[in-house]
C-alpha cells in the first residue's frame, strides 16, 4: 500500500513539473522589499568590465547569492574553515549566473571567470572572522566583492 502511495505522489509530482515546463524551478525566488523581481536581467553581453560594473552594482542580486552561497551558515563557515573557500565560491559563481548572467554570451562568462579568484578570496576571508550573524558576515563579503571588482 505505501508504495502504490509514493508511486502516485512521484507521478503527480513529475505531472506538475512536466505543465510547468517554462518556470524557474531550479532557481530560488528572491524579490526586494517592493516586490520587484531581484532577477531584473539586463542585456546579457557588454564591453570589456560589464561584469564588474554588474557586480558592483547590483548589490541586492550580489547579496542575495553571497546569501545562498553562505546556505546553512554555520555549515558554510565551517567548511570555510575546514577545507577553504572554493566551494562556497563555485556556489556564489553559479548563482551570479543563474541570476544576473543568464544566457551570457562566451566573453561574458570569460570575464565572470576571471574574477572568480578574487570572490572565493573574499569568501576566504570569513574563515578568520567570529561574526555569528549571518547578515554581518554577507554584508562583509559583498563589501569585499565589489572592492574586489573595482581593481
Amino acid at each position: 500500500m505505501a508504495l502504490v502511495i509514493i508511486v502516485v505522489m512521484l507521478g503527480a509530482w513529475s505531472g506538475l513539473l512536466l505543465l510547468n515546463p517554462g518556470e524557474r524551478s531550479h532557481q530560488a525566488e528572491a524579490h526586494t522589499a517592493e516586490g520587484q523581481d531581484v532577477y531584473a536581467h539586463v542585456d546579457h553581453a557588454g564591453p570589456p568590465g560589464w561584469v564588474a560594473d554588474q557586480m558592483r552594482t547590483q548589490d541586492q542580486a550580489v547579496g542575495f547569492c553571497i546569501s545562498a552561497a553562505l546556505e546553512p551558515f554555520q555549515g558554510a563557515v565551517a567548511q570555510i574553515r575546514e577545507i577553504g573557500p572554493v566551494e562556497a565560491g563555485e556556489r556564489f559563481r553559479r548563482c551570479m549566473l543563474d541570476t544576473i548572467f543568464d544566457h551570457a554570451s562566451e566573453q561574458t562568462l570569460a570575464e565572470l571567470e576571471s574574477h572568480r579568484q578574487h570572490f572565493t578570496a573574499c569568501f576566504g576571508e570569513l574563515a578568520n572572522r567570529d561574526d555569528t550573524e549571518k547578515a554581518v558576515a554577507v554584508a562583509a563579503t559583498l563589501s569585499c566583492v565589489k572592492q574586489t571588482t573595482a581593481d
